[in-house]
This record gives C-alpha cells, structure tokens and sequence, in this order.
C-alpha cells in the first residue's frame, strides 16, 4: 500500500481509544487521513444496529477500522481486587 493511500481520508475507528486503536489513530493521521472519527460508547452503542446506522449517519466516512470490543471479565475482576485491596 502506497504512503499517500490515507491522504485525504475520513476514517471512523472504533475502540480508537483503546490500546491498539489508539496505535491506529495516531499512524493514520501520521500518513495523512483527513478526518479520523473516534466514538465513545457515551455516544453511540455500537452493540446494536440503531447505534451503528446514528454512528455513519452522523460521520460521512470513506471507511471504517472496527476495533472495538468488550472488555474481558478477568479485567475487570482484577480491577476490582485492586480496587479493594489498595492500601492508602
């Protein structure tokens, strides 16, 4: 894939907030996208169709890189334990 191949792109990325998506953001404005939409799950529930048709409606992309997911239950257990045991 050529370098300009992002140029002038509009690209949604979902869970760009994330580690890896993160990663993504930051290279595809490196190699020029126009635009790069992240969505927050504040805004749009990507769990369901209404949520992703009000996610492309409101941002007119040429693309989109779907990272998101759920975050794994022993994440957030172990949250928790860390949580509760912190000594302060």
């Amino acid at each position: 894939m050529s370098n300009n191949f992002w140029q002038d792109k509009k690209v949604i990325v979902t869970g760009g907030s994330g580690f890896l998506g993160s990663f993504v953001v930051e290279k595809l404005k490196e190699r020029g996208a126009e635009d790069v939409f992240v969505p927050r799950s504040s805004q749009y529930d990507l769990r369901n169709p209404d949520g992703i048709a009000e996610m492309l409606n409101a941002f007119d992309a040429n693309m989109v890189i779907h990272l998101a997911a759920l975050q794994a239950e022993s994440v957030r257990t172990a949250r928790v334990r860390l949580n509760s045991s912190t000594i302060i």
